[in-house]
Protein backbone atom coordinates (compact mmCIF):
# COMPACT_ATOMS: atom_id res chain seq x y z
CA UNK A 1 0.00 0.00 0.00
CA UNK A 2 1.28 3.21 -1.19
CA UNK A 3 2.07 5.75 2.00
CA UNK A 4 0.63 9.25 2.40
CA UNK A 5 4.06 10.30 2.32
CA UNK A 6 4.60 8.62 -1.64
CA UNK A 7 0.96 10.27 -1.86
CA UNK A 8 2.20 13.34 -1.22
CA UNK A 9 5.49 13.28 -3.20
CA UNK A 10 3.33 12.27 -6.35
CA UNK A 11 0.80 14.73 -6.10
CA UNK A 12 3.96 17.27 -6.00
CA UNK A 13 5.68 16.11 -8.82
CA UNK A 14 2.52 16.37 -11.37
CA UNK A 15 0.04 19.00 -9.70
CA UNK A 16 2.83 21.62 -8.88
CA UNK A 17 3.69 22.86 -12.57
CA UNK A 18 -0.17 23.73 -12.81
CA UNK A 19 -0.73 24.71 -9.48
CA UNK A 20 2.44 27.33 -9.65
CA UNK A 21 1.12 28.67 -13.50
CA UNK A 22 -2.57 29.31 -11.92
CA UNK A 23 -2.41 30.16 -8.30
CA UNK A 24 1.04 30.67 -7.66
CA UNK A 25 0.96 27.89 -4.56
CA UNK A 26 2.59 23.98 -4.58
CA UNK A 27 2.15 20.98 -2.83
CA UNK A 28 5.19 20.59 -0.47
CA UNK A 29 7.16 17.35 -0.49
CA UNK A 30 6.98 14.80 2.43
CA UNK A 31 10.34 14.45 3.83
CA UNK A 32 11.70 11.89 6.45
CA UNK A 33 12.63 13.41 9.67
CA UNK A 34 16.06 14.49 10.23
CA UNK A 35 15.96 11.95 13.28
CA UNK A 36 15.02 9.07 11.33
CA UNK A 37 17.29 6.22 10.92
CA UNK A 38 16.89 6.38 7.31
CA UNK A 39 18.49 9.87 7.26
CA UNK A 40 20.71 9.56 9.94
CA UNK A 41 22.32 6.15 8.48
CA UNK A 42 22.87 7.97 5.06
CA UNK A 43 25.37 10.29 6.58
CA UNK A 44 26.89 8.11 9.28
CA UNK A 45 29.01 5.04 8.25
CA UNK A 46 27.30 2.89 11.06
CA UNK A 47 24.04 3.25 13.69
CA UNK A 48 24.92 5.89 16.12
CA UNK A 49 26.74 4.39 19.37
CA UNK A 50 26.64 7.72 21.34
CA UNK A 51 24.29 10.77 21.11
CA UNK A 52 24.08 13.92 23.32
CA UNK A 53 20.69 15.55 23.05
CA UNK A 54 20.96 19.00 24.41
CA UNK A 55 18.12 20.99 25.76
CA UNK A 56 16.75 17.44 25.85
CA UNK A 57 13.26 19.20 27.75
CA UNK A 58 11.16 16.09 28.30
CA UNK A 59 12.67 13.48 26.40
CA UNK A 60 10.44 13.86 23.21
CA UNK A 61 13.17 13.38 20.46
CA UNK A 62 15.41 11.19 23.15
CA UNK A 63 12.76 8.41 22.76
CA UNK A 64 12.19 8.89 19.52
CA UNK A 65 15.90 8.50 18.98
CA UNK A 66 15.98 5.40 21.10
CA UNK A 67 13.14 3.74 19.48
CA UNK A 68 15.55 4.28 15.94
CA UNK A 69 18.65 3.19 17.66
CA UNK A 70 18.03 1.12 20.66
CA UNK A 71 22.16 0.17 21.12
CA UNK A 72 23.14 3.48 21.54
CA UNK A 73 23.61 5.62 24.68
CA UNK A 74 21.51 8.81 25.05
CA UNK A 75 23.29 11.65 27.26
CA UNK A 76 20.07 13.80 27.43
CA UNK A 77 20.79 17.22 28.98
CA UNK A 78 18.01 19.74 30.40
CA UNK A 79 18.70 22.58 32.90
CA UNK A 80 15.14 23.12 33.79
CA UNK A 81 13.97 20.87 36.97
CA UNK A 82 10.45 20.55 36.40
CA UNK A 83 11.51 19.38 32.88
CA UNK A 84 13.99 17.58 33.94
CA UNK A 85 12.10 15.25 36.47
CA UNK A 86 9.76 13.82 33.40
CA UNK A 87 13.26 13.18 31.39
CA UNK A 88 14.57 11.16 34.28
CA UNK A 89 11.01 9.26 34.56
CA UNK A 90 11.91 8.27 31.09
CA UNK A 91 15.24 7.42 31.57
CA UNK A 92 13.95 4.62 33.55
CA UNK A 93 11.73 3.28 31.43
CA UNK A 94 14.92 3.41 28.79
CA UNK A 95 18.04 2.18 30.01
CA UNK A 96 20.16 3.48 26.63
CA UNK A 97 19.10 7.50 27.83
CA UNK A 98 20.74 8.97 30.70
CA UNK A 99 19.43 12.35 32.41
CA UNK A 100 21.76 14.91 32.71
CA UNK A 101 20.50 17.89 35.20
CA UNK A 102 22.79 20.66 33.94
CA UNK A 103 22.77 23.15 30.59
CA UNK A 104 25.75 23.36 27.89
CA UNK A 105 27.37 26.15 27.23
CA UNK A 106 31.11 28.16 26.07
CA UNK A 107 31.72 28.55 29.55
CA UNK A 108 31.27 26.62 32.89
CA UNK A 109 29.44 28.20 36.21
CA UNK A 110 26.24 29.72 36.15
CA UNK A 111 23.27 30.86 33.74
CA UNK A 112 20.13 32.87 34.34
CA UNK A 113 17.32 31.40 33.10
CA UNK A 114 13.94 32.42 32.20
CA UNK A 115 11.32 29.56 31.52
CA UNK A 116 7.83 31.01 31.11
CA UNK A 117 4.13 28.66 31.70
CA UNK A 118 5.47 26.44 28.53
CA UNK A 119 8.87 24.94 29.91
CA UNK A 120 10.00 23.51 26.43
CA UNK A 121 10.17 27.32 25.63
CA UNK A 122 12.79 28.29 28.38
CA UNK A 123 15.55 30.52 27.61
CA UNK A 124 18.73 31.94 28.66
CA UNK A 125 18.67 35.04 29.34
CA UNK A 126 21.06 37.72 30.28
CA UNK A 127 18.98 40.53 31.46
CA UNK A 128 16.74 39.59 34.73
CA UNK A 129 13.71 41.31 33.42
CA UNK A 130 13.60 39.64 29.63
CA UNK A 131 11.14 36.96 29.37
CA UNK A 132 7.38 36.96 31.06
CA UNK A 133 8.28 33.99 32.80
CA UNK A 134 10.30 32.83 36.47
CA UNK A 135 14.55 33.42 36.46
CA UNK A 136 16.91 31.06 38.14
CA UNK A 137 20.20 30.15 38.21
CA UNK A 138 21.46 26.61 36.50
CA UNK A 139 24.77 24.78 36.61
CA UNK A 140 26.84 25.02 33.01
CA UNK A 141 29.29 22.81 31.78
CA UNK A 142 31.50 22.98 28.25
CA UNK A 143 30.61 19.94 26.13
CA UNK A 144 34.36 19.37 26.35
CA UNK A 145 35.16 19.06 29.78
CA UNK A 146 31.83 16.31 30.20
CA UNK A 147 33.64 14.60 27.33
CA UNK A 148 36.65 14.58 29.11
CA UNK A 149 35.42 13.83 32.11
CA UNK A 150 33.48 10.96 30.97
CA UNK A 151 35.90 9.68 28.95
CA UNK A 152 33.71 10.04 25.92
CA UNK A 153 35.97 10.25 22.61
CA UNK A 154 33.90 10.14 20.00
CA UNK A 155 30.03 11.91 19.56
CA UNK A 156 28.07 10.57 16.72
CA UNK A 157 25.18 12.95 16.76
CA UNK A 158 25.45 16.29 18.33
CA UNK A 159 21.52 17.82 18.59
CA UNK A 160 21.43 21.36 19.86
CA UNK A 161 18.05 22.55 20.81
CA UNK A 162 19.25 25.39 23.23
CA UNK A 163 16.58 28.06 22.73
CA UNK A 164 18.72 30.94 20.91
CA UNK A 165 21.62 29.21 22.83
CA UNK A 166 22.74 26.35 19.95
CA UNK A 167 26.10 28.82 18.74
CA UNK A 168 27.05 29.24 22.70
CA UNK A 169 26.62 25.23 22.84
CA UNK A 170 28.96 24.54 19.49
CA UNK A 171 31.62 27.24 21.18
CA UNK A 172 31.24 25.25 23.88
CA UNK A 173 32.82 22.14 22.28
CA UNK A 174 36.36 22.92 21.68
CA UNK A 175 38.24 19.83 20.11
CA UNK A 176 35.56 17.92 20.75
CA UNK A 177 33.76 19.33 17.95
CA UNK A 178 36.67 17.19 15.45
CA UNK A 179 35.21 14.43 17.04
CA UNK A 180 31.66 14.98 16.51
CA UNK A 181 30.42 12.69 13.29
CA UNK A 182 26.82 14.77 12.32
CA UNK A 183 25.12 18.38 14.39
CA UNK A 184 21.68 19.29 14.05
CA UNK A 185 20.46 22.49 15.86
CA UNK A 186 17.79 24.82 15.41
CA UNK A 187 18.62 28.15 13.25
CA UNK A 188 16.35 31.03 12.11
CA UNK A 189 16.73 33.00 9.05
CA UNK A 190 15.73 36.54 10.43
CA UNK A 191 14.88 39.51 9.09
CA UNK A 192 13.58 40.84 12.45
CA UNK A 193 14.65 39.26 16.09
CA UNK A 194 13.62 35.63 16.31
CA UNK A 195 14.23 33.35 19.42
CA UNK A 196 16.67 31.29 17.28
CA UNK A 197 20.53 31.09 16.44
CA UNK A 198 20.96 33.14 12.94
CA UNK A 199 21.68 30.63 10.59
CA UNK A 200 24.22 32.68 8.83
CA UNK A 201 26.58 32.57 12.06
CA UNK A 202 26.03 29.10 13.22
CA UNK A 203 26.40 28.27 8.89
CA UNK A 204 30.00 30.12 9.16
CA UNK A 205 31.02 28.68 12.45
CA UNK A 206 30.53 24.92 11.23
CA UNK A 207 32.05 25.41 8.21
CA UNK A 208 35.51 26.72 9.36
CA UNK A 209 35.35 23.54 11.69
CA UNK A 210 35.17 21.46 8.67
CA UNK A 211 31.63 20.92 8.50
CA UNK A 212 29.15 21.02 5.48
CA UNK A 213 25.60 21.35 5.45
CA UNK A 214 23.54 18.42 4.10
CA UNK A 215 20.08 19.55 4.61
CA UNK A 216 17.28 21.58 6.51
CA UNK A 217 14.38 20.02 8.20
CA UNK A 218 11.38 20.86 9.81
CA UNK A 219 11.17 24.16 7.71
CA UNK A 220 8.68 27.00 8.80
CA UNK A 221 7.69 30.01 7.15
CA UNK A 222 6.73 33.14 8.04
CA UNK A 223 3.24 34.86 6.85
CA UNK A 224 5.29 36.22 3.59
CA UNK A 225 6.47 32.85 2.78
CA UNK A 226 10.05 33.61 3.67
CA UNK A 227 11.83 30.87 5.52
CA UNK A 228 12.01 31.87 9.23
CA UNK A 229 13.14 28.04 10.86
CA UNK A 230 14.56 24.78 10.49
CA UNK A 231 16.68 21.51 11.94
CA UNK A 232 20.11 22.08 9.88
CA UNK A 233 22.06 19.39 9.66
CA UNK A 234 25.04 19.49 9.30
CA UNK A 235 27.93 16.72 8.23
CA UNK A 236 31.64 16.41 9.54
CA UNK A 237 33.89 16.30 6.05
CA UNK A 238 36.73 14.19 7.96
CA UNK A 239 34.41 11.79 9.64
CA UNK A 240 36.51 10.67 13.19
Amino acid sequence: MISFGETLNLLSKHLNPWLEKFFAVEIRRARPKWYSSRVLRHYLSSDPKLIFDVGANVGNISRLLSKEFPSANIHSFEPVPRSHEKLKILSKNNKNIFAINVALSDARGRLKMNVPADAEKARVCGDPSEGTGNTFDVTAERVDEYCAKNSIDVIDLLKIDAEGHDLNVLKGCGASLRNTRVVVCEVGFPKTPTPWCDFQEVFAFLSKAGFDLAGLYDVQYDGSGQMAFANALFVNSKQP
